[in-house]
């Protein structure tokens, strides 16, 4: 079975799946309900008959499959998404409760995504509303399909709203408009999350040339940089720590969701993860389990914080130190000591 693009040779599947890849699936409803869908890891294959997925970290999700039930599994692999229906075979039962087969795809598509990756900025921006007082904010990250701003006021879910700002090499991006999709409160700076809703042809090539470059330079400079993976889904909790990591120097990328974090080690490992006990759907120690899988992800510190009180903390204690973890941080907002630990660590590199 092969993958097959019209602009590119054909690549085997066997050849780009990974031990350890994150993956999601997404079963198919006659609803297109999106909130089915959830995260999995690559465990194994039999090329030609199934692929092995692990979904220990969204089991309730997962648990809801049925022998039989059609789904679509996508992943990413360097730079490029990958998609094929699929069906599931069989699932585990007793210690591989987690564990289930799909079938092995007879045809894929495969799409190069390298221009919607996000990257990091600090770009200046100017923002009108169809009703109220034009503001200014900060815009955070950007990709083709949307940006990531701070603002001293907030907006609701699904407002439109019109955005103007410069790209660091000059370009103008005037009046383009967007939808707020998520808003996160931190003290008195709101987080807003946008997706572009019209983009002239220029304005998107434009935007597309800046992050598509801006990227490859910085994944090319991850893999050679020190810095720290956090996975937490409330960028609240952890917005002081961020902020003195960056008075410091330390460069930290905080990912959402535990399977966005773990694809992100696979492009460049961190110089050490910090994981949020409290998950969507599973505990940090879960997450732990599984990097600690992956055998080239052994020799990453991890530290777990946010355990309750204290007998919540000698439970996790013994728990952590079965999943692999590196150590325990009881709250994340006691900065002093976890900036120690993590510049110690970077010093030692």
């Amino acid at each position: 079975m092969t993958i097959s693009n019209p602009s590119d040779a054909e690549v085997s599947l066997e050849n780009i799946l990974l031990v350890g890849r994150a993956t999601i699936v997404d079963p198919c409803s006659e609803e297109g309900d999106k909130s089915l869908r959830f995260g999995a890891f690559v465990r194994g294959w039999l090329v030609d008959e199934y692929i092995l997925l692990d979904a220990r970290l969204e089991t309730d999700r997962a648990g809801a499959l049925n022998r039989g039930q059609q789904c679509i599994l996508r992943f990413m692999a360097d730079g490029t998404a990958y998609a094929f229906p699929t069906r599931v075979i069989d699932m585990g039962t007793g210690a591989y409760y987690s564990f289930f087969r799909v079938t092995w795809p007879t045809e894929i598509k495969r799409v190069c995504v390298r221009k919607y990756e996000r990257v990091d900025v600090d770009i200046p921006v100017a923002v009108e509303a169809e009703e109220g007082t034009p503001t200014r904010g900060y815009l955070i990250d950007l990709s083709a399909g949307g940006c990531r701003i701070v603002l001293p006021k907030s907006f609701e879910k699904n407002d439109k709203i019109i955005l103007s700002f410069n790209l660091p090499d000059g370009t103008a991006i005037d009046k383009i408009s967007g939808i707020v999709r998520n808003v996160i409160t931190s003290k008195d700076k709101y987080f807003l999350g946008l997706q572009f809703e019209s983009l002239t042809e220029e304005q998107r090539r434009d935007i597309e040339f800046f992050v598509t470059t801006t990227f490859g330079q910085k994944r090319a400079d991850l893999s050679n940089e020190r810095w720290v993976l956090i996975i937490d889904s409330k960028t609240e909790r952890v917005a002081d720590l961020l902020r003195s990591l960056e008075q410091q120097g330390v460069k930290a990328v905080l990912e959402e969701s535990a399977v966005t974090g773990i694809a992100r080690m696979s492009v460049a490992l961190p110089s050490v993860t910090l994981i949020s006990y409290e998950q969507n759907a599973c505990t940090g120690i879960d997450v732990c389990k599984v990097i600690r899988s992956t055998p080239r992800y052994s020799s990453v510190p991890i530290y777990i914080y946010g355990v309750g009180g204290k007998k919540d903390q000698e439970l996790s204690q013994q728990k952590i130190e079965q999943a692999g973890a590196t150590g325990l941080f009881q709250s994340i907002q006691v900065i002093e000591p976890v900036v120690k630990t993590i510049k110690n660590i970077l010093s030692k590199e």
